[in-house]
């Protein structure tokens, strides 16, 4: 009866292992990036040598008590299925509750035109398409290094209103976990402008970037939370810039003060926030479309 029970408990170990290899929780690193952060199944669990699956058992050859074992088996293997397809719809849900996240302010219809340097140039005649993509990059930098150091004013001046004002809601988020994400050793894989736009005297242009770099969380006391800080992914985006080309607004919409020279978003005299439109580059969307590892 022994040798009876060797394909049961084959059965029960193959989906134990599926379940280890099925398991992954999506971090909120940048809401970009997501990782196998392990999962509850280790070598500590239940399923060690020392459980009641071994052939010392209970589980005798004879009489009734077999066929006992037996029910009691089956039954353990069909409630280990039913909780295996709630954990699959639950791990489906926290997937695509982050996906959406990491899609916020993109542009689905994309409906710009691919990128012509000889029309950028009609519009812009000072245009460096080398010049503009160095400071792409820079830019994306900046912005990982801002979030990373939770650093409100270095992204408000990198991103848009719409943009600033998103990723100023998700930082509160990491504040609030005592959580912090870090991202290092960035290298430059590939970086090309794709398409633009030009309208209501605005320059749009999207960019594709691949690069690689550390990405994890750890909490207050530097310990991974999520991620691995031994190993880098490779990451690749669709990344929107946008220049406004309109005249410089020198002074205050409120009370009239000159604003030359004022580098922040509010009046030195009356205190106004003033929203001033972008004429240096800036980042308008991000948008996170493929992740591997190295």
């Amino acid at each position: 009866m022994k040798k009876d029970k060797y394909p049961i408990i084959i059965t029960i170990v193959v989906l134990a292992l599926l379940l280890f290899s099925f398991i992954i929780v999506n971090a909120d690193s940048g809401w970009d990036s997501s990782y196998d952060s392990g999962s509850s199944w280790d070598s500590g669990s239940s399923w060690d040598s020392g459980s009641s699956w071994d052939y010392d058992s209970g589980y005798s050859s004879h009489g009734s008590s077999s066929g006992d074992s037996s029910i009691m088996i089956y039954a353990f293997i069909f409630i280990l299925f039913c909780f295996l397809i709630t954990v699959g719809n639950s791990i489906d849900a926290k997937r695509n509750y982050y996906y959406n996240i990491s899609q916020n302010n993109t542009d689905h219809s994309d409906s710009y035109t691919p990128y012509s340097l000889g029309k950028i140039l009609e519009i812009l005649p000072n245009f460096d398409e080398k010049e503009f993509l160095e400071k792409a990059f820079q830019i994306f930098l900046d912005v990982q290094d801002a979030w990373m150091n939770i650093d409100y004013n270095k992204l408000q001046q990198l991103l848009t209103n719409e943009l600033y004002n998103t990723y100023k809601s998700q930082l509160k988020s990491l504040e609030i976990k005592h959580q912090k994400n870090i991202m290092d050793s960035f290298e430059l894989v590939e970086n090309r402008i794709v398409s633009y736009d030009y309208k209501n005297n605005e320059l749009t242009l999207k960019t594709y970037l691949k690069v690689k770099f550390y990405d994890y969380i750890v909490d207050k006391n530097n310990k991974v939370l999520r991620g691995n800080k031994n190993r880098r992914i490779i990451m690749t985006y669709n990344l929107t810039f946008i220049k406004s080309l309109g005249k410089v607004e020198d002074t205050c919409p409120n009370c009239g003060a000159s604003l030359e020279g004022n580098a922040t978003n509010n009046c030195p005299y009356c205190k106004s926030i003033i929203v001033v439109d972008a004429h240096d580059w800036v980042l308008s969307k991000k948008q996170a479309i493929n992740q591997t590892i190295e």
